[in-house]
């Protein structure tokens, strides 16, 4: 089996980015598929919007390292949602840090498909980015980690600026960085 990655992004907040993310890794678990949902967003709000609280499992995600031991501790933040078929990988303000560290480690654009390859892949269908409203850094890094791309949007002035710069940051990482995912969409 292989698991698609699919990241929610837009560099512009209040778009529907969370919404759009609960609502497709729901509909996926509703159709028979295995999903992990991964809230990059330091408020958390994937994680509330499933009834859960926000916690620094993606802090944990972002830096740790690879050992067995701390293997086991990042999984252990998986949550189940209450949901058949759809798991939480909560964030929370930690996941601001969670930057600082990846600088400091000097970890590649790569790290996060890395750390899921690793972590989580296995007996998954889907995984799932809620990303921050953000230019570069985790968004980036989640952005190059996914096979597929959704970019919601709000039909303002504002909300197409953001359209137009995480269109560019798409071309800019396939054409410097190696990207090989696709834009799914842009969802109004």
């Amino acid at each position: 089996m292989s698991t698609k990655v699919i990241c929610i992004a837009n560099q512009k907040g209040g778009v529907g980015k969370t919404t759009t993310a609960v609502s497709l890794a729901h509909g996926l678990s509703q159709k028979g598929r295995r999903v992990l949902l991964i809230d990059l967003d330091p408020q958390g709000q994937s994680a509330t919007a499933l009834g859960r609280s926000p916690e620094p499992g993606v802090f944990y995600l972002l830096t740790m390292g690879m050992t067995p031991q701390e293997t086991t501790f990042v999984q252990s933040w998986m949550r189940f949602s209450g949901r058949e078929g759809l798991y939480l990988l909560p964030g929370d303000q930690q996941t601001m840090a969670a930057q600082t560290v990846l600088n400091a480690q000097d970890k590649p654009i790569s790290a996060i498909r890395h750390s899921i390859n690793h972590f989580f892949k296995d007996g998954l269908h889907y995984i799932i980015f809620d990303t921050a409203p953000s230019v570069g850094g985790i968004q980036e890094r989640a952005v190059w980690a996914s096979d597929l791309v959704i970019v919601p949007t709000a039909t303002e002035f504002l909300s197409a600026d953001g359209v137009g710069k995480i269109l560019r940051m798409l071309s800019i990482l396939q054409e410097k960085k190696n990207w090989r995912g696709n834009l799914l969409g842009i969802l109004p």
